[in-house]
């Protein structure tokens, strides 16, 4: 019963704390709009990056809410032992709303000192890295664009986020290298279950 009464008090204290961002950021906007003339253009740009930074304070609160509002005490360990809670320690990702950081629990197990994050694993990232989204997003532009640079300066345009041509390229071989993963084991079960490969794109309809 204290773990529900205690989930429903941090949810609303998400909606109370975005429902007052959203009405600052109405009045900003409004005064922004009325301070001069301004082209349509440069309207937009002002909501793009106003969205985006709420997009990130969302993201970052809604995130805690992925983990329990108490931690266990231990948790059990792939090595047949539990692992036992240490600390509470911050992390930061960086995502398509840019960067966002939140606190969650570390484990230890005493037996094979195997330490993780369950909310890291839950969540599929990790410490100081790259969200999924943004990977995607990121080896899709590195693969079209002539230079990593280039596809750098894409994703800050498009994404408002600032990466290096290096996080481009490091995206782009990760991306190459599970493309190639697959393809591999689409022949490999071929060669075993002696049937072709399921074609990408279906046969043209014949004139």
């Amino acid at each position: 019963m204290n773990n529900r009464t205690t989930s429903s008090e941090r949810s609303e204290a998400v909606v109370q704390m975005l429902t007052q961002r959203m009405t600052h950021i109405a009045r900003t906007l409004a005064e922004y709009v009325q301070a001069e003339p301004r082209p349509l253009q440069e309207l937009e740009e002002q909501v793009v990056r106003v969205l985006h930074d709420l997009g990130t304070s969302v993201l970052t609160a809604l995130v805690p809410l992925a983990a329990p509002a108490r931690p266990a005490p231990d948790l059990p360990c792939p090595c047949g032992h539990r692992t036992r809670l240490q600390r509470q320690r911050p992390a930061t990702i960086t995502t398509l709303l840019g960067p966002i950081s939140f606190t969650r629990a570390i484990y230890q197990c005493p037996s094979c000192g195997l330490r993780h994050a369950p909310l890291d694993s839950q969540l599929h990232v990790a410490a100081g890295g790259l969200s999924a989204g943004l990977s995607e997003v990121l080896a899709l532009l590195g693969a079209t664009q002539d230079s990593f640079a280039q596809a750098s300066t894409v994703l800050e345009r498009l994404c408002l986020v600032q990466l290096c041509p290096n996080s481009a390229r490091a995206a782009t071989e990760d991306l190459g290298t599970l493309l190639a993963s697959h393809a591999q084991q689409v022949v490999a079960t071929s060669q075993q279950t002696h049937t072709p490969p399921k074609a990408v794109c279906s046969a043209p309809p014949r004139i």
